[in-house]
């Protein structure tokens, strides 16, 4: 992931932190996905899309940190592995 390819101007140049908002309306499942695989979770695609389309209508309402996405990606893959599925 290289932000230059995408950023007209650093936003550190303006002191500035870059922030990335994982979850958001426009937000793929492959970012759902990048994410657990980042995290070494192993979460079916199909349940990635689902829990992806409910945050999406949800993120209009409110705005979920990375730790909240973290702590929702970890439950799905301990129910993942409880149900054997």
């Amino acid at each position: 992931n290289n932000p230059k390819a995408y950023e007209i101007i650093d936003p550190e140049d303006f002191g500035v932190a870059r922030r990335v908002q994982l979850v958001h309306r426009l937000t793929g499942w492959n970012v759902m996905a990048a994410r657990a695989q980042e995290l070494q979770l192993d979460i079916p695609t199909e349940k990635l899309k689902v829990m992806t389309a409910t945050l999406k209508n949800l993120s209009d309402e409110r705005q979920f940190s990375t730790e909240e996405l973290d702590r929702i990606l970890i439950s799905l893959a301990a129910g993942n592995r409880e149900h054997g599925t």
